[in-house]
């Protein structure tokens, strides 16, 4: 845990405002051509955006936004207010506090949760609850979010990202660390490790005005755990192609480095050597994403 206080301190200093003189509140840059997503900007009052994969945004008033993963909604019910800052240096700020719960998801079996697949089913605590507390099950936990966002430019974008989540238990402990494929562990990673921290940046290029590609890359520290490394490392290639005025393709690549324990055996003078080696996987992403 007292590795997160130097990612705090950054993220409270991307967030919170420095006075006068550092930060000049302004409207969000309008560009002519097709947006960039995953930045600070913001959408106007009333505008909104979705993908089937992508969160929901939907502008509450000029400068401030309220988020939520509509894929989610049931399994981790969550939601995240988003605050435009100001500027910094031609760099636009915006502040992330985000909460949710992802009890559901990591107690009930599929398609609402993990359950029986990558943390225990518990069936037996239904007929027997004197083995509840063998179980290893998840209890109520709480997680907020705190993140920062910066971005500049408008045709080309570069964006910088930093954010810290921990897991507050209500009720019960944490739950068993997944080991799993990289997304699905860093989404219950401070319900399992206890915290998740992201240190990420992003640029994003227009082509013309209907196409843009993406990369980028983040750095992710969860929490303590003996067993396995902390670090997961991962990379994302994408392309966004308009399909009207306000909608869009995305598709791309995303590659993740982790530590999922598992040994390569390799034959050294005769002999077999074990050796552990980390895991590097990539998955396809697509989705279409409506609004502004």
């Amino acid at each position: 845990m007292r590795h997160a206080w130097p990612l705090i301190a950054l993220a409270a200093t991307l967030t919170l405002p420095l006075g006068a003189a550092a930060l000049t509140p302004g409207p969000d840059t309008t560009p002519s051509v097709l947006r960039a997503r995953d930045t600070a900007d913001l959408p106007a009052a009333g505008q909104w955006s979705v993908g089937v994969f992508n969160p929901l945004e939907i502008g509450l008033r000029d400068g401030l936004s309220i988020q939520t993963h509509p894929l989610l909604i049931v399994a981790s019910p969550n939601a995240t207010l988003r605050y435009r800052t100001g500027t910094v240096a031609g760099w636009r700020v915006t502040s992330e506090l985000g909460l949710s719960l992802p009890r559901l998801g990591m107690t009930q079996p599929l398609p609402v949760g993990v359950a029986g697949w990558l943390t225990p089913a518990c069936k037996v605590t239904a007929h027997d609850p004197t083995q509840a507390s063998s179980c290893d099950q998840a209890g109520w936990i709480l997680v907020p979010t705190l993140g920062g966002v910066a971005s500049t430019g408008t045709r080309h974008v570069w964006t910088a990202r930093v954010e810290i989540a921990m897991g507050i238990p209500l009720s019960g402990e944490l739950g068993r660390p997944l080991q799993a494929h990289a997304p699905l562990d860093l989404l219950f990673a401070p319900a399992t490790y206890g915290m998740r921290t992201r240190i990420g940046l992003r640029y994003d290029h227009a082509l013309n005005d209907r196409i843009r590609v993406s990369g980028e890359a983040n750095a992710y520290l969860l929490g303590d755990h003996e067993a396995r490394s902390r670090f997961i490392g991962t990379a994302h290639v994408g392309v966004d192609i308009a399909v009207g005025a306000r909608n869009r393709f995305t598709v791309g690549v995303l590659y993740a480095n982790q530590d999922q324990g598992a040994d390569k055996v390799e034959v050294v003078d005769g002999f077999g050597v074990r050796s552990h080696v980390r895991s590097n996987d990539f998955y396809p992403t697509f989705d279409f994403v409506w609004g502004w």
